[in-house]
């Protein structure tokens, strides 16, 4: 249920003037609080995010009290530092939609850079053939270089699966155009002690020949990382269309950031920065990139 203002000269009935001291200020505390109450409803409806981040920074500050934290300067401290990085995040949202170095940690805590997609300029086109002969080169030297890779590798003293699998990730990223994440590399750390069934749960494999990649594994990656890594993202194709701008992407991702489990081209629909064609234009263009790599991909690994 909404929170109603009060006004004295709307509803007089309803609150008397006060005829004692204690009266006068309970009503005076109750008036206060009400208009609180509604200007936080009116904040949290208008800045759903800010508020969002608020809310996470007074959780933080119940969590240290809890843990024994009593001094209000730690937790001031702290409610700051969230406060700080919250609008930071909100102000590099944008910025960060597509960066060239996206960061996200391996299990080991190394921070390593994503391979960014392609930007695309206003008025650019992908579609056309000396467009589509253009990228698909690029594709194919990037499939030379991925087919060059080393297929084993040699562990160093007190190295375990978890961190040869960190590393080999490391090693072919900008080659694969493969993203870091945990769940990616204890993938990797399975698919090495798959490949490799001798060496599972060895704890240190210092001297030990580890097949790293094989056939399968590299077609697989020619087919969705590196494939992944020449195409430009939907966004992209709209902006180089000139259905839409950068600050409307960074817009989309922001609502995503908030929570949303729509696609970026429902979000950007429903901002009214582009139409259902605009965005079914767009998915066709970058099929048609998807199509033309995946035939020189094919062309390619039919010479193996």
């Amino acid at each position: 249920m909404p929170i109603e203002k009060f006004d004295h000269k709307v509803a007089p009935e309803h609150h008397s003037q006060p005829t004692n001291w204690f009266e006068a200020a309970y009503d005076g505390a109750a008036s206060k609080v009400k208009s609180g109450a509604d200007k936080t409803v009116t904040m949290v409806k208008e800045h759903p995010v800010e508020a969002a981040v608020v809310a996470g920074v007074a959780v933080v500050g119940a969590y240290a009290l809890l843990k024994g934290k009593a001094d209000f300067r730690i937790i001031s401290s702290e409610a700051k530092a969230g406060a700080e990085a919250g609008a930071a995040e909100l102000k590099g949202a944008k910025a960060a939609f597509e960066s060239p170095a996206l960061q996200r940690k391996t299990i080991d805590g190394a921070v390593i850079p994503d391979v960014a997609r392609p930007l695309l300029e206003k008025g650019s086109s992908l579609t056309t053939p000396e467009a589509l002969a253009a990228t698909t080169k690029k594709y194919e030297a990037g499939l030379t270089d991925l087919f060059k890779l080393p297929r084993e590798a040699v562990g160093e003293a007190g190295q375990g699966l978890d961190q040869l699998a960190a590393k080999t990730l490391q090693s072919r990223a900008a080659t694969t155009g493969e993203r870091f994440t945990e769940a990616a590399t204890k993938a990797e750390a399975e698919r090495l002690a798959a490949l490799n069934p001798t060496l599972k749960g060895v704890s240190d494999l210092g001297g030990a020949k580890v097949t790293v990649l094989d056939q399968d594994h590299l077609i697989k990656l020619a087919g969705s990382d590196l494939q992944f890594k020449f195409t430009p993202q939907l966004g992209q194709f709209l902006k180089a269309g000139g259905k839409i701008t950068e600050e409307h992407i960074g817009e989309a991702f922001a609502v995503q950031k908030g929570g949303s489990k729509k696609l970026l081209g429902e979000i950007l629909v429903d901002l009214k920065h582009a139409t259902t064609a605009d965005v079914e234009q767009a998915f066709a263009d970058q099929n048609t990139v998807k199509a033309a790599l995946k035939a020189a991909r094919e062309a390619f690994l039919a010479k193996f």
